[in-house]
C-alpha cells in the first residue's frame, strides 16, 4: 500500500505472500499472475515498497488566506464573558487553568461591526467562489442569551449580506430563554444548542453562581417552547450533555427520549488543560463514554439512535470519508485536478478554510477551540489588523515544528491532530497522534472490521450524514 494514496484495497493473501516472500503454498502460474499484478500496482502508484514515500513540501500562502476569508462558512462571535451559571466542570471552571484571566466583558458592536463589513466587502471580491452558499454565523459565551441587544443588533446588520445565505445558531444554558428573547429567536429562526445533563440528579453539576440549581427553570423554558413553537421546537433546538459521574449514557438516552422526545449529543469531560492540584478531583469525575454505553441494557437501541454520536462511529465515519476516494464534497472537487501534494501532512485546518473566532477583546483566531496565544489579528472599534502573508508565515512556522514526525507518520494523509493542541509547539512537540507502520495496520484493520460486523450502517453512514 501506498500511504499517500487515499483508498484501500482488498487482496487475495497470495499477492500479499508474493510481495513480501512470505511462506504459502500457491502454484507457478499463480506466482507470475500476481507477480504481473504487483508491477501494474507499483506503476499506477497503489502500492509502494517504500515505507513512506518521499513528497514536495508545502507552504499555505496569503493567497490561500486570502481565498479562504473570501469564502468563510463559519463565524463565531464570543459575545460576552458573563454567565449566569456557574459549572463546575465549565472550561472556564475550577478544573481548568483558563479561567484566571477572564474578565467577564462584553464584546463591543463597534467590534462586531467591523468584522462583518470586512467579511462582506472580502466575500465580494474575485477570491469569492461562495455565492448563493450558507454563512453561519454562531452566538457564543459565556451564556449569550446575557448580551441579547448585542446579537439582535448583529443579526439586524447581517442583513448587508448580498450574496450568503445566512444561519444564525448559539449555544446556551437555556435558563433566559423564556421570559425575554425566545420570540426574537423564533422569528430569526436561530438554531439553539441548550446544554442540559439529564434529570434533575444528572444536572446537578450544573447551579447559578449562588450554588441554587438551575434544573427547574431550564425544564420550564423548555415546555414554555414546545408548547408555543412546537415546529420551531422540533427543527432548530438540539440538546447537548456532558458525561459524568453523576450520569450515564443510558440515563441521559432515557431521559431525552422519553421526557423531551430528542436524541441529544453527549460528550466526555475534557481532559486537556486541568490544573494540577485538581486532576484527582477531575477524574474522579470523569466518565468513559465506550465504558458507560457498553453497562447499558438497552446498548443496540441506544447506539443506533445515538449513531455518529457514539465514538466508534464517527471514528469509523472520519476514516471513510478521508480513504474513500470516490467521495466528494462539490462538483468543483471532482473536476478539480488532485496534484497529491498541495495539503499539509497534519490535520490542523488552514485558517480560516472552516471558521473564524472573534472573542470578546478583539482577537482573531482559527478556532474557538485553540488557545488565544494563537491569534491571528485584531478588532479595535475602528480597524482591522489581519495580514494575510503574516497568519500563512506563522502557520508554515508551527507546522515546521512538527513536519519530521509527520513524515515518519503512516497517517499522515488522513491526520485528525491539530497541531495548536500540542503541547511545546514552540519548541520540541511530540505529537501523540503519531503511527508507526504497525499502528496503522491496526488503525485499517479496527475499522474496516467495525464496517464488517456493521455492513447496514455503511449506506446510513453515506447517505444520512454530512461532513463539512
Amino acid at each position: 500500500m501506498n500511504v499517500h494514496k487515499r483508498s484501500i484495497h482488498l487482496v487475495h493473501p497470495i499477492l500479499y505472500a508474493v510481495m513480501f516472500n512470505l511462506p504459502i503454498e500457491y502454484q507457478d502460474k499463480e506466482k507470475k499472475y500476481y507477480q504481473r499484478k504487483i508491477q501494474y500496482f507499483i506503476k499506477h502508484g497503489i502500492i509502494s515498497y517504500d515505507s513512506i514515500p518521499a513528497k514536495e513540501e508545502y507552504q499555505i500562502t496569503g493567497e490561500d488566506i486570502k481565498r479562504n476569508i473570501a469564502n468563510l462558512s463559519q463565524l463565531t462571535i464570543e459575545v460576552t464573558e458573563k454567565c449566569n451559571l456557574k459549572c463546575k466542570y465549565c472550561y472556564y471552571g475550577e478544573y481548568y487553568n483558563m479561567g484566571e484571566n477572564r474578565e467577564y466583558k462584553d464584546i463591543t458592536f463597534d467590534r462586531v461591526n467591523n468584522i462583518l463589513n470586512f467579511l462582506d466587502k472580502r466575500q465580494k471580491s474575485i477570491y469569492n467562489e461562495s455565492l448563493d452558499s450558507t454563512l453561519y454565523i454562531s452566538f457564543y459565551g459565556g451564556e449569550p442569551l446575557m448580551n441579547m441587544p448585542l446579537i439582535s443588533k448583529a443579526v439586524e446588520h447581517s442583513a448587508n449580506f448580498n450574496n450568503r445565505k445566512l444561519q444564525f445558531s448559539m449555544t446556551t444554558n437555556g435558563t433566559l430563554l423564556r421570559k425575554k428573547h425566545i420570540e426574537y429567536l423564533v422569528k430569526h429562526n436561530v438554531r439553539l444548542l441548550i446544554s442540559l445533563d439529564g434529570n434533575e440528579q444528572n444536572n446537578s453539576y450544573r447551579t447559578y453562581s449562588n450554588g441554587k440549581r438551575c434544573y427547574d427553570d431550564i425544564l420550564k423554558n423548555i415546555d414554555y417552547i414546545r408548547s408555543l413553537y412546537p415546529l420551531y421546537y422540533e427543527s432548530n433546538i438540539n440538546f447537548n450533555a456532558v458525561l459524568h459521574n453523576k450520569n450515564s449514557v443510558s440515563e441521559i438516552y432515557d431521559f431525552f427520549k422519553k421526557r423531551l422526545n430528542k436524541i441529544p449529543a453527549i460528550t466526555e469531560l475534557n481532559a486537556s488543560g486541568i490544573q494540577e492540584n485538581m486532576e484527582t478531583e477531575f477524574y474522579l469525575a470523569y466518565r468513559n463514554f465506550n465504558e458507560s454505553l457498553n453497562q447499558s441494557e438497552n446498548y443496540d437501541k441506544i447506539e443506533s439512535d445515538l449513531f455518529v454520536n457514539v465514538p466508534s462511529y464517527n471514528s469509523v465515519l472520519v476514516f471513510l470519508f478521508q480513504y474513500l476516494w470516490f467521495v466528494f464534497k462539490s462538483y468543483e472537487d471532482l473536476l478539480a485536478k488532485q496534484s497529491g501534494n498541495e495539503y499539509l501532512s497534519t490535520g490542523t485546518c488552514q485558517p480560516f478554510s472552516k471558521k473564524m473566532f472573534i472573542t470578546t477583546d478583539g482577537k482573531i483566531l482559527p478556532c474557538e477551540k485553540i488557545s488565544h496565544c494563537y491569534s491571528l489579528g485584531q478588532i479595535s472599534e475602528d480597524t482591522i489588523e489581519i495580514n494575510t502573508e503574516q497568519i500563512a508565515d506563522k502557520h508554515n512556522y508551527y507546522y515546521s515544528k512538527i513536519v519530521r514526525q509527520c513524515h515518519k507518520c503512516y497517517r499522515q494523509n488522513s491526520c485528525s491532530q491539530c497541531f495548536y493542541f500540542i503541547e511545546n509547539l514552540d519548541a520540541n512537540p511530540i505529537c501523540h497522534g503519531f503511527m508507526n507502520k504497525n499502528d496503522f495496520m491496526n488503525y485499517l484493520y479496527a475499522n474496516i472490521n467495525f464496517l464488517e460486523q456493521h455492513h447496514d450502517d455503511y449506506k446510513r453512514m453515506m447517505t444520512e450524514v454530512n461532513i463539512i
